[in-house]
């Protein structure tokens, strides 16, 4: 059943589908109201983008639904992205189980984002006894075997039901964000991907080109997102530990329309030149700052002065009229390398200043030696710290030429 009060009916061969108008938000397909046998299902939907005008992030377009007792109780629910149907993904599959006989409903609910071409059919498929629970995730019929998709299905399902695309090759299990993709390996990978691809963290707008420093690069994807932006013309990377350094040197691989963009450097950056010999874990990656950790393995690291590194990046945008953003994640480094560049009078070269700053080597220090130096250089600080936390984050601009 159609509701003709978010747009028209149409016929295309033996189809009915209806064609849903931009900015008429509701169900737009419901019923049919008939009796299932409890047991597990697939059912496919078929949508498909009639106009859409892409926005600066993707967007959520529908919402198909699996529904019983008249649409009162929801056994299955999947978002529908724009980017997957400008991809071509117009087919839609929904598992679900039912517990008890009931009538069911298959609906289509329409955001109003996009004007939407939605068939009127859906094919309701029961499994056998043989056959996996079935995940949108993936295809009917696939059945990958990669360890860390097996384990780790339902973060994966949050990762989909936010617009990412996962797929399982030879290498392991990729995700991809719009036109970004990445291997995940590693269960802090989806707070990672989280920060910057579902909260936009590191987004920004500008009508100024510019070169971005990311300090702290990890595995590389807030460097991937950063080289995605258009008026980031470089990207220079700093990883001291080589574990991630790799992982973030196979994520750029993935991606060759932006890791030319992308330098990277197996260094850590700090208030002065030192090698020091530390431990490390593989597993655990975002919590780990230059002095190690209590125990792991055995691992020396390149350390170099800030102030040096950033002065040559500094020369060179100069040279190319291009402002300097810097990104700063680096578990407790941000103090020191604050103190040498402001000793070397280098914070007022930088024009923003995305961190997150951490309380992990001395209480005495917080945000606000961090803000000191920002607002005696001329920037405008949006201070996100919660109180009660040891880290926080920073967010500044400087406001004069």
């Amino acid at each position: 059943m159609f509701n003709e009060a978010l747009g028209s009916v149409e016929t295309s061969g033996n189809k009915k589908l209806i064609v849903t108008e931009k900015d008429r938000e509701g169900i737009a397909v419901y019923g049919p109201y008939v009796e299932y046998e409890p047991g597990r299902y697939v059912v496919t939907f078929d949508i498909s983008l009639h106009a859409y005008t892409p926005s600066y992030t993707d967007t959520i377009v529908a919402v198909v639904e699996v529904t019983a007792f008249l649409g009162n109780t929801v056994l299955a629910k999947s978002n529908v992205f724009a980017s997957r149907l400008l991809a071509g993904k117009s087919i839609v599959n929904l598992g679900f189980s039912l517990m008890d006989r009931a009538d069911l409903e298959f609906r289509v609910r329409t955001t109003g984002r996009a004007s939407l071409r939605i068939d009127h059919d859906r094919i309701v498929r029961q499994l056998s006894e043989s056959e996996a629970d079935y995940s949108p995730l993936l295809d009917v019929g696939e059945n990958p075997t990669d360890p860390f998709f097996l384990n780790h299905l339902s973060h994966l399902r949050g990762m989909y039901e936010h617009g990412a695309s996962i797929r399982v090759d030879r290498s392991g299990t990729i995700a991809s964000y719009s036109d970004i993709s990445f291997y995940m390996k590693n269960i802090e990978d989806f707070q990672i991907a989280n920060e910057v691809f579902v909260f936009n963290e590191y987004n920004f707008h500008s009508n100024r080109k510019c070169v971005a420093v990311d300090i702290g690069m990890n595995v590389g994807l807030t460097s991937l997102f950063m080289a995605s932006i258009p008026i980031v013309k470089n990207v220079y990377s700093f990883e001291p530990f080589k574990v991630p350094y790799r992982r973030a040197l196979e994520n750029f691989s993935l991606n060759p329309s932006l890791s030319p963009k992308i330098k990277a450097y197996n260094c850590g950056l700090g208030g002065s030149n030192e090698r020091p010999t530390v431990f490390s874990q593989e597993d655990f990656t975002i919590g780990t700052s230059v002095k190690g950790l209590a125990g792991g393995r055995s691992e020396e690291i390149d350390i170099r002065d800030a102030s040096v590194e950033l002065q040559k990046i500094v020369a060179s945008a100069k040279h190319r009229n291009l402002d300097v953003v810097v990104k700063m994640d680096c578990e407790g480094s941000e103090f020191p390398i604050f103190d040498v560049l402001d000793k070397n009078d280098l914070v007022r070269e930088v024009r923003v200043f995305l961190i997150e700053w951490h309380k992990w080597w001395s209480a005495d220090r917080t945000q606000r030696d961090i803000v000191s130096y920002l607002t005696k250089n001329d920037f405008t600080i949006f201070d996100r710290t919660v109180a009660s936390l040891i880290s926080g984050q920073l967010y500044a601009v400087r406001m004069s030429a």
